[in-house]
């Protein structure tokens, strides 16, 4: 057995330096890896075995977790120097998301539910998107759609079980973590316009809009002040139970395509913003003609256009001016001539996907900050909507500060879109896409020029609520006050909602507002209780319409093979000194080939950066059908063996603090604490959301190996260094190595610590998938000290008869049947206990109890010599769960 060798390490890999009790000996055999069976099989590979974890654990389970009841008299969970606290003592929550009829179990569905989620180590549950169905799905009255009704729109039966639900987990020492609003649509229960135009269930419209405030605090005060028949009629605001309130789920200004949400905004909406935005300029100038000299600096005149017109693409690279057709996929399109300086696009075959279809112009030039205005003409023979950006004509294709959806009608418009360069670069293109639809479309007088912009207009004034929200090519001072005034809009909600939650209500739980979306998102929350975030590696894509459960797509990548795209730079960017740091929703999606990588990564990453909770997305989304023997979705891990076999090592790693957090530290100012608003808006011009650009930045010119930062106050970067920089040539490890992420063609992932190890081996071309092992000690002593660990190994994860494409992106509809089934390795990887004698080696059913006594001796006996290697895990033995005791 020989330990793998890293090559040059990757240069945002992560080393912290410590001293470790425990050698990195895992690894799949070196020799054998280019060798094959005797059947001619892959010996790296593994088979397929049946692995079906029931609702019931057995009472002689190995691995069962026991909580501390919770009390209605208990002590509150607690803020305290930047961690949870409960008295004396450090709480981090391990928790699992429950999401519509989830929440909602039976009574006797309930107990067996907690009773599962102990056991694995669970102690803490997001209760989310009870607001957006009718019971049994959600809380609300089925025939209770339109017409709002204060007292009367929730269902009696939907908060009995809720009631139920939170008794049952506090008698487990499960806490509660309630979201307040996901997906209620408060405007039409109010007869208010449709706010569909700007996203879903009401969010940025209910940020600013008062009637749609009112109504989030009504639904708040009905469910706080509730009382609780099951926890001795105690009202849940008073219930030490329910530990955490979150006020809005994944709402921003600054979200995901918030700037575009806002610009469409229904009229009633959109006059309502603006007449704040007037208010806060007559407070912030003293008059209009001091609005309009603030506005005018920077103010310039237009260039020259750079673009060649449009027209028939170019079919060869070496002619630099020109526009470009590109087709991805079976996507097909068609680019006719009409003009001197116009086109018509005919689609062919479109798949839903945008990008799929692109018609650009290349070899721009543009200069870092420096200011551009891209205007045209466009119609399109129906409605239709048409991306239009600007961006990289290179790889990674990264957008330079423009990006836009241009609504088309048959009528001809005129767009004017400025936008500020947040880099420079020699290859650069204007770029429209447009495979989301098979709408033809026309193109005229498509102008690029440097400068352009312009400040205050004719005709706007602050004192007649004049000044639009949005304007064409603005100057960077009119774009700043812009972002100044949204993010002082949301910081002032959420700031309100938790005095109305903590102060009106007297509620003692801990109150978040949303997740953090880049660093004026950040600014937002920052006088939150603590600061939450959300990510997912190669979330769904649907290429048609949304949701299509028919239609879509997972890509099979490893989150360990794509380091520079990996989330957990963005969460731990993400991050505010002296506040707790949770990530409430963490998934990477079923089916993929390397779903037994999410748990191991997210568990250590977050024992590592030293968080404070995370909430796998999502445990369930069902109220019944407790007993399932296959999965059927994305996120649901219940039967999902994958994530949910790796959660009691999870438990130990992250809950228990099984792995250690880094330890060195080096900080970075981001802002004036006096003015941060002023710095944050230029960082938000420059980064949008990639809070994980702001990592790449500040570790650059540091360490070969760092630990990702978090954003301390006054938003400062904290960040964890190694000292082992000198060994970038060589690879190997030493036992001051924490982590190591390997660089190709030898990536790896692998976490050492006193009380557990996770790795991640080598990739098999030739084999779809990862393997994750971990090794935990379920004593809570070191492993070299340890009486019982506990080794959980899977490869890929597949219901049987599960209906893949070729290239193994989708299985559509057909998602197989039970019963479900783990890939476990066949030859490798093996593990090394550097202990001397005495351990004895147990396969264990899916339920936790012995199976077996697996032969470990050289001789064939139970007994294991001073000098052999334990046997690595085989498919014979038909589990992923492994317990290894000695006397």
């Amino acid at each position: 057995m020989h330990t793998i060798c890293l090559r040059k390490p990757l240069g945002l890999a992560l080393l912290a330096s410590a001293s470790l009790l425990l050698s990195p000996a895992w690894a799949l055999a070196q020799d054998d890896a280019g060798a094959t069976d005797a059947d001619g099989s892959d010996p790296g590979a593994g088979a397929f075995v049946p692995f079906v974890i029931p609702m019931d654990m057995s009472p002689q389970s190995q691995i069962a977790f026991r909580g501390t009841p919770i009390a209605t008299d208990a002590p509150r969970v607690v803020a305290r120097d930047g961690h949870f606290h409960v008295g004396d003592k450090r709480l981090r929550m391990w928790g699992v998301n429950l999401s519509f009829g989830g929440n909602l179990p039976s009574h006797a569905d309930a107990a067996r539910l907690a009773a599962r989620l102990e056991a694995f180590g669970i102690n803490s549950v997001r209760m989310h998107h009870l607001d957006c169905a009718p019971f049994p799905r959600g809380l609300y009255r089925a025939d209770e759609k339109v017409k709002w009704k204060p007292g009367r729109d929730l269902h009696p039966d939907a908060l009995d079980r809720l009631d139920f639900l939170i008794a049952e987990l506090a008698k487990r020492g499960i806490y509660a973590n309630l979201n307040l609003h996901v997906g209620a649509v408060y405007s039409e229960k109010l007869g208010l316009p449709s706010t569909a135009s700007s996203g879903s269930y009401d969010k940025i419209v209910n940020l600013f809009t008062p009637a749609l405030i009112d109504a989030q605090k009504d639904h708040a005060r009905r469910l706080l002040t509730r009382t609780n028949p099951y926890r001795n009629h105690v009202r849940y605001a008073d219930d030490p139970a329910l530990a955490f309130v979150e006020i809005t789920n994944e709402n921003s200004f600054f979200m995901w395509d918030g700037e575009q949400h806002t610009r469409d905004l229904h009229p009633h909406y959109a006059d309502l913003l603006r007449t704040q935005f007037n208010a806060w300029l007559q407070k912030r100038y003293a008059s209009r003609e001091a609005v309009r000299a603030g506005w005018h600096r920077g103010q310039q005149p237009g260039g020259e256009n750079v673009l060649a017109p449009p027209g028939q693409p170019k079919r060869s690279r070496e002619q630099p001016d020109g526009w470009w057709l590109e087709e991805h996929q079976d996507c097909k399109a068609t680019v006719t001539p009409t003009g001197a300086a116009s086109a018509r696009v005919t689609v062919g075959h479109s798949d839903g996907t945008g990008w799929h279809l692109q018609y650009n112009h290349p070899s721009l030039k543009l200069g870092k900050e420096a200011y551009y205005t891209l205007t045209l003409r466009a119609r399109a023979d129906a409605p239709r909507a048409v991306e239009a950006y600007v961006g990289q004509a290179h790889a990674p294709w990264t957008r330079l500060g423009l990006t836009r959806t241009l609504r088309l009608t048959k009528e001809w418009q005129t767009f004017r879109l400025g936008f500020i360069a947040t880099e420079g670069d020699e290859n650069a293109r204007v770029n429209f896409a447009f495979g989301a639809s098979d709408v033809a479309f026309e193109l005229a007088d498509v102008r690029f020029r440097p400068g352009g912009m312009e400040g205050l207009r004719e005709g706007e004034s602050p004192a007649d609520a004049t000044v639009a929200l949005f304007a064409d090519a603005e100057t960077p001072a009119r774009i700043d006050d812009r972002l100044r005034f949204l993010a002082e809009t949301e910081k002032a909600f959420f700031d309100a909602m938790r005095s109305y939650v903590k102060n009106d209500l007297a509620c003692g739980a801990l109150v978040t507002g949303t997740i953090v979306m880049g660093p004026l998102g950040l600014w937002a929350q920052s006088d939150m209780d603590y600061i939450d975030a959300h990510a997912y590696w190669q979330h769904p894509q649907f290429p048609g319409k949304p949701w299509d459960m028919g239609n879509w797509i997972v890509e099979p990548r490893a989150l360990l093979d794509h380091p520079d795209e990996a989330p957990l730079w963005d969460l731990a960017a993400s991050r505010l000194a002296g506040k707790p740091f949770t990530v409430s929703e963490y998934n990477h999606p079923a089916p993929g080939d390397n779903q037994a990588e999410c748990v191991p990564l997210i568990a250590s990453f977050a024992a590592l950066q030293d968080w404070d909770g995370v909430w796998l997305y999502s445990y369930s989304h069902r109220h019944d059908e407790l007993d399932r023997d296959h999965f059927d979705s994305f996120f649901d891990i219940d039967a999902n063996p994958s994530k949910w076999g790796f959660v009691p090592a999870g438990t130990v790693i992250f809950r228990e603090g099984g792995v250690a957090p880094f330890g060195r530290r080096l900080t970075r100012g981001l802002c004036d604490p006096q003015d941060p608003l002023k710095d944050l808006v230029a960082l938000h011009r420059r980064i949008d959301r990639s809070m994980g650009q702001l990592w790449k930045e500040a570790t650059s010119k540091l360490a070969w190996r760092v630990s990702p930062p978090a954003v301390m106050a006054p938003l400062e970067f904290e960040v964890g260094l190694s000292d082992n920089a000198t060994r970038a040539d060589t690879g190997g490890t030493d036992d001051r190595d924490q982590l190591l992420w390997g660089r190709e063609p030898c990536r790896t992932f692998n976490v050492t610590s006193p009380c557990a190890k996770v790795f991640l081996p080598p990739y098999h071309s030739d084999r779809p998938g990862r393997f994750a092992c971990v090794l935990v000690s379920l004593d809570g002593r070191p492993l070299e000290d340890s009486r019982r660990a506990l080794l959980t190994v899977c490869g890929r994860c597949e219901n049987t008869g599960m209906g893949f494409s070729k290239e193994r992106r989708t299985v559509g509809k057909a998602w197989g049947r039970g019963p479900t089934r783990v890939e476990i390795p066949r030859h490798a990887p093996g593990i090394d206990v550097p202990t001397d004698d005495g351990w004895r080696w147990f396969a264990l059913k899916p339920d936790g109890s012995i199976a077996q006594e697996i032969p470990i001796g050289n001789d064939g006996s139970t007994s294991r010599p001073s000098t052999a290697n334990l046997p690595p895990p085989d498919p014979k033995y038909g589990t992923m769960w492994y317990l290894l005791m000695r006397e």
